[in-house]
């Protein structure tokens, strides 16, 4: 995961749901 917010960044990481 590149991104560690991925619920806010999921443009950056569609892989991971705002969750």
């Amino acid at each position: 995961m590149i991104t560690r917010n991925a619920g806010r960044n999921i443009r950056t990481d569609s892989s991971s749901p705002p969750s």
